[in-house]
């Protein structure tokens, strides 16, 4: 079944929009889209940065179709992004016909967070307690760790705010409960913060970022790199603020 320009230009929207909104790079995008287009016989041009998808299909007698599609930025996910993958793969084999691909995407657009809030918190704590163990910390500052990161992380993901703000508090929150529990228990409260933080590390666009700049995608590699440090620094304005605050203890 022969698709119209149209048609192609919408699967690539939904594609193209999936796979930057759970965290996915411009490159994968680019080369995702442009197989597409190869597949329905036009030439792709695609311009992809986190926030904006422009799309270009070309027709062999020189015609030209069009498309720009503003993003959403949302979290990282690799379920959805390992999703996007393989419906892509469906449809260049020809296992899926282009229309039930489309209801796919239409559905897996839908589709919020795969694993409950709760399941999340307790990974976040035991991947706390790992990291903290990793670093020097003892058994103790490490439970102590994942015992104070499961809570916050629930607690913040509940909250309807922007990220710099969030990841501002889960590093004062984390700072000040794991001085405490320094103080109270004689630990070293550094190894407890530690295991703490490093859930909220922006690992995946600090990822992202370097291999969008190894393959010159300048502008997003630019962004995604901007984005992380945005990250970063406010974790620690928050760690630091927390050290301000809880100084006599330290």
């Amino acid at each position: 079944m022969v698709m119209r320009p149209e048609d192609v230009l919408f699967m690539m929207i939904l594609f193209g929009r999936g796979i930057v909104s759970s965290g996915g790079s411009a490159t994968d995008v680019e080369v995702a889209l442009e197989s597409i287009g190869k597949k329905n016989g036009f030439k792709t041009e695609v311009a992809s940065t986190p926030t904006v998808i422009h799309i270009s299909l070309i027709e062999p007698d020189g015609r030209s179709w069009s498309r720009i599609e503003r993003i959403k930025v949302e979290r990282p996910d690799f379920y959805r992004i390992t999703a996007y993958r393989n419906l892509l793969r469906e449809y260049l084999d020809d296992e899926t016909s282009w229309v039930d691909i489309v209801e796919s995407l239409k559905l897996l657009e839908s589709t919020r967070e795969r694993y409950p809030l709760l399941l999340r918190s307790f990974c976040s704590g035991i991947a706390a307690m790992a990291f903290s163990y990793m670093f020097g910390g003892n058994l103790l500052e490490s439970l102590f760790s994942g015992v104070i990161t499961a809570p916050i992380f629930l607690l913040l993901s509940l909250m309807p705010s922007n990220r710099m703000l969030i990841d501002f508090l889960a590093g004062f929150m984390t700072t000040i409960l794991a001085v405490l529990c320094g103080f109270f228990f004689n630990l070293n409260s550094s190894k407890i913060i530690i295991g703490s933080i490093m859930p909220y590390v922006p690992g995946i666009i600090i990822t992202n970022s370097i291999l969008e700049l190894a393959n010159r995608n300048l502008v997003s590699g630019s962004s995604k790199f901007t984005e992380a440090i945005l990250i970063l620094v406010s974790l620690v304005f928050g760690a630091s603020s927390a050290f301000f605050v809880a100084g006599g203890l330290v």
